[in-house]
This record gives structure tokens, C-alpha cells and sequence, in this order.
């Protein structure tokens, strides 16, 4: 819907372009100039999009391996990931490790701790 919106928006800015350039001489290469850099923008913001997704689903997966060598059973590896914990602040190891990069690491830190018998 809002690329529809955009694109007639393009097109009615294309039509008062063409009226526009009888008094502006280059306003056709300054419009298709920011038309190439808004469509480069938007792709960009695609890719970074799709990259954090991509490192995010990655960690957990990392995370819920992990999980599993420590407590050797998946199930128990799973019920750990998604039940609240203490040290973090009462959100389940698997909401601390999708919210960030530092909630990961302290997950990872946490299971290793459990693993070589360190205080958790």
C-alpha cells in the first residue's frame, strides 16, 4: 500500500517535473539523481535489515546448541531458554539473547558457567 502511495507520488512529481523544466534547466538530472539515491537508500536499509535477522536467528541457534551440550537433553536445553532468569533480569534467556549482542554474551557467559560448575 504505501509503495503504491510512492509510486503515484513519483509519477505525479515525474508529470510536474516535465512542467517544471521549461523554467529550470538540469532539474530532470537533479530529480532521477535523487530518485537513484532514495531507491539505493531504501535498498541498503533492505540489506542491513535482512543481515541483523540473519545474525540475530544465528545466535540463537548458536545459543540453543549450546544450551544443549551443557545440559545434555534438548528438551531440558529448551525449558532453560525460555523460562525467566535472575541474572537477566527476570527475561528468559532467549528474549535476552534476540533483544541484543550484550544479552547473548551474557547467555553464553551464564551456560558456561553452568558447564564448568563456575557460580551462576
Amino acid at each position: 500500500m504505501a509503495r503504491r502511495a510512492f509510486d503515484q507520488a513519483t509519477d505525479q512529481a515525474a508529470v510536474t517535473l516535465a512542467h517544471r523544466a521549461r523554467f529550470w534547466p538540469g532539474i530532470e538530472e537533479a530529480f532521477m539523481h535523487a530518485m537513484r539515491r532514495r531507491r539505493r537508500l531504501r535498498t541498503e536499509a533492505a540489506f542491513r535489515s535482512r543481515h541483523a535477522l540473519l545474525r540475530t536467528q544465528v545466535r540463537s541457534r548458536d545459543l540453543l546448541a549450546l544450551a544443549q551440550t551443557v545440559f545434555m537433553n534438548e528438551k531440558a536445553a529448551s525449558v532453560w531458554m525460555n523460562r525467566p532468569h535472575v541474572l537477566l533480569g527476570g527475561a528468559s534467556p532467549r528474549e535476552a539473547a534476540r533483544k541484543s549482542k550484550t544479552g547473548a554474551t551474557r547467555v553464553q557467559e551464564i551456560l558456561v558457567a553452568i558447564k564448568h560448575g563456575g557460580v551462576v
